[in-house]
């Protein structure tokens, strides 16, 4: 398989592209595989797999295009160590995602940039609009070794299902955007060898505004032993909300 540069070929039959039922795709070490198929043929039906639930696409450096995914049902995606056009084509048509990875993306630089790359120009909605259209159920969100990733989109605060953010190992990335502070579900943040960007994270940091809000932190440095960091002020809060809820209740039991 190693050799494989196509997926489907243009001698074989169209019904090849079909896959109504198919709910994985574990493509691995395919140092040549360029495409999913050899040409397109104008008017051939394009594979949506609208029951797919998992695609994980790893190391395959040449790939450089895939088919556009509508599946009805929640999806994982983990892409390591393959083109940033992949990330764009798999990223802008899915509108189901549970969990997203990307790993070792090197010529990843903008997250907002890749992921309006693929969206309909002719939607008539905002970039930022249409950009979360796709994530309003991600609940994961693990970007790791992406070497050369510099910014998060300001639009991150509108996936208010996101509850996991790790980033890892993107020693370009510096900050974070301000629209975290919208993430009110989002209780588990992981930053680990992003020396600058963990820096400002620091409480009474530049961004420390932006995830104070966050129950569970974790900032590691490259080579440290990993230490926790628990957000005292969060639990402290939801403590001081309860507390006077239940004096309150003692009060009205007494009187009553």
């Amino acid at each position: 398989m190693r050799s494989l540069k196509f997926i489907h070929k243009n001698n074989e039959p169209c019904c090849f592209l079909s896959f109504p039922s198919l709910i994985g795709i574990y493509l691995k070490n395919m140092p040549n595989l360029e495409g999913w198929w050899e040409s397109r043929v104008e008017g051939e039906t394009l594979p949506i797999f609208p029951q797919l639930q998992y695609l994980r696409l790893q190391r395959c450096p040449k790939l450089s295009s895939m088919p556009k995914i509508a599946s009805t049902r929640q999806v994982t995606v983990i892409l390591r160590d393959v083109s940033v056009q992949v990330v764009s084509a798999i990223i802008g048509p899915l509108l189901n995602f549970h969990e997203i990875r990307l790993e070792e993306i090197k010529d990843l630089k903008d997250l907002e940039m890749e992921f309006h790359q693929n969206q309909n120009p002719n939607l008539g909605s905002s970039s930022s609009s249409m950009s979360s259209q796709s994530l309003t159920r991600l609940r994961v969100l693990k970007i790791e070794k992406c070497s050369n990733l510099m910014s998060l989109p300001e639009w991150i605060g509108t996936i208010t299902s996101l509850w996991d953010l790790k980033i890892i190992d993107c020693p370009k990335l510096k900050s974070l955007p301000e629209g975290m502070r919208q993430l009110k579900s989002l209780n588990w943040l992981t930053i680990k060898g992003c020396p600058q960007l963990q820096e400002r994270c620091k409480e009474g940091g530049e961004d420390w505004p932006n995830i104070a809000h966050i129950l569970f932190k974790r900032f590691t440095e490259i080579g440290a032993v990993e230490t926790a960091e628990i957000a005292e002020i969060g639990i402290w809060r939801k403590i001081k909300d309860f507390i006077p809820n239940v004096r309150s209740s003692l009060t009205c039991g007494r009187i009553a």
